[in-house]
């Protein structure tokens, strides 16, 4: 699968962080969205430590993207 623009992968986590708050992001404010890539790359560390398997793999990805779309910034 093709790495999704910059606009839709921050969209893309911004919804993942949202489906995992209660789970794996309790200790953020409940408006919490991040909003830097190292902001972002945090969120996902956290959801991978504390989320199910599924949620894991989503992160991982989600983290992949995100590291190949700064190195071609």
């Amino acid at each position: 699968m093709d790495s999704p623009s910059p606009a839709k992968l921050n969209c893309e986590i911004n919804d993942l962080v949202q489906q995992h708050r209660a789970r794996c992001l309790w200790f953020a404010p409940i408006d919490y969205q991040p909003g830097t890539d190292a902001e972002r790359m945090r969120a996902l560390d956290y959801i991978k430590r504390y989320g199910d398997r599924n949620a894991f793999i989503r992160a991982r990805e989600l983290q992949e993207w995100l590291l190949r779309a700064s190195k071609k910034s």
